[in-house]
């Protein structure tokens, strides 16, 4: 009866008593239950979402490990200091305190220190792959039609126009009420990686890696959930009676099992029953499954998707002095670095064509202690490069040129080509 219902779709199908019966007492070379079928829910995987609207919190409000890994990019990238620089004649590199550029930096706007628009501009690029900002411009004064403030926007606005060899027309956002607000191209700032599907959009490496974000989130839910259940998912049935169970005796029989192992009142008692019951499990131990050996391979795939080093998240294995303080100089260079610089250039296109007086925007890592190991090894290198002029390699290392120093220094020991095939004097 059982097997007609489910041929007709009447019930859901799933192992009959006489599949529970044979399965059970089939057992392999090793003494395992060999059951003659694989039984599974059937379903398909469920990815994470990557709407548009849902990508932050896909791939960093929901997801520990991502979560760490882009929190670490921001704060360290948000440290870095920016400053507003000028060209001078002779080639050399002023930076400038008094500048509406530095004074941008200093005070973006109100309510955001620039810290926090590296932290908006960056966060949004790393989880949808696009971001966005703002610039306002006085109407009046002496910096009318200049941006005076930048401020961030959220990641859902809607790019018009845009398309190959098009220019974009302008940017909309879908307002509370069901109107839109618009903007023009100029007033936008947009940021954004690359995409092969088209040039109006960024692509997001959330959407790119959801399959890895996927698998590390649902490694931790099957932990979780047979931490829970107190083991795999499995079905109890009576040996000792060969007819199938009433709704009202299964709806019973689940209240009992509920009052001991759940939280009921008879918790901590020893249930007595007065059948044979027999158990088969449908699932597999986290054990089985390897869902702990294949945890550390989802965090590093990652951290592959962000460029960022795995050693630096805690608890990595194998860590110590020498290799985190190369992973932290990897991170500057494979991450922090590429981002800030995608930042820069976004900004001095937008920003420096408004005063056309060769002032720029820049990042500074000059003090940052992990990167004090590349200055030694280019000093080590200058030193012995006698064909760049002492000047030269002044604005190499970003200091000061002082033009009193000599020209060339060459070693004493170094003979031109001229010298050595001159012919020598006898001694006298």
């Amino acid at each position: 009866m059982q097997l007609t219902k489910q041929a007709l779709g009447l019930e859901p199908v799933a192992p009959t008593r006489l599949d529970v019966k044979l399965l059970s007492g089939t057992t392999d070379y090793l003494g395992r239950t060999a059951p003659m079928l694989q039984y599974t829910n059937g379903e398909q995987a469920r990815w994470l979402s990557t709407d548009a609207g849902e990508l932050t919190k896909t791939g960093y409000s929901n997801h520990a490990t991502a979560y760490s890994v882009i929190s670490y990019i921001l704060t360290t990238a948000a440290a870095v200091p920016w400053g507003a620089y000028t060209v001078k004649s002779d080639d050399t590199v002023e930076r400038l305190a008094k500048h509406p550029l530095a004074d941008l930096l200093y005070r973006p706007n109100p309510r955001h220190s620039w810290a926090d628009i590296v932290l908006h501009s960056l966060g949004y690029l790393l989880t949808c792959g696009n971001a966005y900002t703002i610039g306002v411009r006085p109407e009046m004064g002496s910096r009318a039609g200049k941006v005076g403030e930048i401020w961030p926007m959220p990641p859902t606005l809607q790019v018009k126009g845009g398309g190959w060899m098009e220019e974009v027309t302008g940017y909309e956002l879908d307002k509370a009420n069901g109107g839109k607000e618009t903007w023009a191209p100029e007033e936008i700032l947009h940021l954004k990686y690359w995409n092969p599907d088209g040039t109006r959009y960024g692509l997001s490496p959330v959407a790119a890696g959801i399959h890895s974000l996927t698998a590390a989130k649902s490694g931790i839910e099957a932990r979780v959930r047979q931490y829970q259940n107190q083991g795999p998912p499995g079905v109890i049935y009576d040996e000792s009676n060969t007819e199938p169970w009433t709704s009202e005796q299964l709806s019973g029989f689940r209240s009992f099992l509920r009052s001991f192992f759940g939280n009921g009142r008879r918790r901590g008692e020893i249930p007595v029953l007065g059948g044979k019951l027999g158990y088969l499990n449908l699932g597999l131990s986290p054990v089985d499954l390897d869902v702990l050996a294949a945890i550390p391979h989802d965090k590093d795939a990652v951290c592959d998707l962000y460029h960022f080093p795995g050693q630096l998240l805690n608890g990595a294995k194998g860590s110590t002095f020498n290799n985190v303080s190369e992973a932290r100089r990897a991170l500057y260079t494979t991450c922090i670095t590429p981002l800030l610089s995608v930042l820069r250039d976004g900004l001095n296109r937008w920003l420096g064509e408004q005063y056309g007086d060769g002032v720029y925007i820049d990042f500074d890592l000059s003090g940052i202690p992990e990167l004090q190991a590349d200055k030694k090894d280019q000093v080590a290198m200058l030193k012995d490069a006698y064909w760049i002029t002492t000047q030269e390699k002044q604005r190499i290392m970003g200091v000061e040129v002082d033009d009193s120093l000599p020209k060339y220094l060459f070693p004493a020991g170094l003979l031109t080509a001229e010298q050595l095939s001159a012919p020598t004097e006898p001694l006298a």
